[in-house]
């Protein structure tokens, strides 16, 4: 009896320590400009996310972390835009590409605001 029940928790156990082994790295970070913390996040974190704020006149703040979910890319993450991915590690640094994709969304929203404003 002792015997099948361990032949039952060893494949438990083995499993558990494999989803240890996959989990997500990510950057988990607060500061100006770009920071860098590689972080082991929970092994049921989905993403690594960026966000960043940059009030006027001021230097950018970046907020690096693990999250389950991902933000819409035309979608505002609380009042900061985000982007994600799911690669270890991938958040290290803010590309060219996100930026642009950021200054397209930026534009796109502020010429819909000044359409509806004047009533197209």
């Amino acid at each position: 009896m002792k015997a099948e029940l361990c032949q039952l928790l060893l494949p438990l156990l083995l499993l558990d320590q494999v989803s240890i082994v996959l989990a997500l790295k990510c950057h988990e970070c607060v500061g100006i400009g770009d920071c860098l913390n590689p972080t082991d996040c929970n092994n049921q974190t989905n993403y690594c996310l960026n966000t960043w704020n940059t009030p006027p006149g001021e230097k950018t703040w970046v907020i690096k972390s693990c999250a389950y979910t991902c933000p819409p890319a035309s979608e505002l993450y609380g009042s900061s835009p985000a982007s994600c991915c799911r690669t270890d590690l991938c958040n290290g640094a803010l590309t060219i590409s996100s930026s642009r994709i950021l200054l397209i969304s930026f534009l796109w929203a502020g010429a819909s605001v000044a359409l509806s404003w004047i009533g197209l």
